[in-house]
């Protein structure tokens, strides 16, 4: 197999001190503003546009106190927008890791709105305290095990050379190995995968080896559906769209059922559909046995095309698979079952 071409990572943004300000006030969740663009930058004292700039805590928290507040986060909206055309592109978000970006970035479009990116606050602030501390912020923006931080050009697919530097993303400590820990993936089955010897870390040979593993079609990359297959992902977006092209058609969904039913037995389990919230799950099973039949997950396609236009998009699929977080509409679909959100 041939390796990949080389796509390294930009280098990290080197991050400057930030003049002292006054302390915002701490919103609470439930009511926390969405701050206005002008009086936001005028309260943070910081330049908007300006060098040094990436998604990091020490340019968010710009009192320096050692939390960000809503007033804070929403700032940095207009600090990461250096061309200010109202995004914020991958290389503006200058992330060492890509998977905080992925996590705002709902449409899959490559940019965030500021819409995207100020409902990140919420995310971050695990304990719904109304501050975002510097663990919660680190746990968030952690090198871990995913598609988006071994595709660091973001072009979809992870070449040989892409895949062989996330080891020394992941080995954060430098000692050689892999730890379950530095793998920090919420799946175990892809660690166990790599760790063949099964001593609880993955060396660099094990590391290596795995990329033939998820380059199921032996092309020299590795696609989102090929690693979400392999990894054992479940129902996810990325593992349906097997082309690619940021859409599910009725045939991709269909494939979908094949490719979860893992132990071959024409029935999923809740264990095989994956960890997204079991309301969707609870939707499918029309019969509340517990497991999803053909009929039953086929028939999720027209509950999830909202639009009615023949395709999913990754909007239409959060929707479906995370009502909580944008909002309701199952139940006018599906009244009989009595889930409401």
């Amino acid at each position: 197999m041939g390796c990949g071409t080389s796509n390294a990572a930009a280098p990290p943004v080197p991050v400057t001190a930030l003049p002292p300000k006054a302390a915002a006030a701490v919103p609470t969740k439930a009511a926390a503003p969405a701050a206005a663009p002008g009086a936001a930058v005028a309260q943070s004292g910081v330049t908007p546009g300006g060098p040094n700039t990436s998604f990091s805590f020490e340019i968010l928290d710009a009192d320096r106190d050692g939390k960000i507040t809503f007033a804070e986060y929403a700032t940095g909206f207009n600090v990461l927008d250096t061309d200010k055309d109202g995004f914020i592109s991958r290389n503006e978000f200058a992330c060492a890791s890509a998977a905080p970006f992925a996590l705002l970035d709902t449409d899959g479009d490559g940019k965030l709105s500021r819409v995207e990116y100020e409902a990140g606050f919420k995310l971050f602030d695990i304990d719904g305290d109304g501050v975002i501390s510097k663990d919660e912020f680190n746990g968030a923006v952690a090198p871990r095990f995913s598609f988006e931080s071994l595709d660091t050009d973001g072009d979809g697919r992870i070449s040989q050379a892409e895949y062989s530097k996330g080891f020394d993303l992941l080995d954060v400590n430098q000692d050689g190995f892999v730890s379950e820990m530095e793998f920090n993936c919420v799946c175990s089955v892809p660690f166990r995968l790599l760790d063949k010897d099964g001593d609880g870390m993955i060396s660099r040979q094990e590391w290596d080896d795995g990329f033939k593993v998820f380059d199921i079609n032996c092309d020299g990359s590795i696609t989102k559906s090929e690693f979400h297959i392999v990894a054992g992902s479940g129902f996810v977006f990325e593992m349906l769209d097997a082309d690619g092209d940021g859409r599910i058609t009725q045939n991709e969904y269909d494939a979908g059922f094949d490719l979860l039913d893992k132990d071959k037995d024409g029935f999923l389990s809740r264990e095989e559909f994956g960890n997204i919230p079991t309301t969707h799950f609870d939707l499918l099973d029309k019969d509340g046995d517990g497991m999803l039949s053909r009929e039953e997950y086929k028939a999720g396609f027209a509950m999830m095309d909202i639009d009615h236009d023949g395709l999913i998009d990754k909007r239409e699929f959060n929707m479906a698979t995370e009502p909580g977080r944008f909002g309701c509409f199952f139940v006018r679909l599906n009244p009989e079952r009595g889930v409401h959100y």
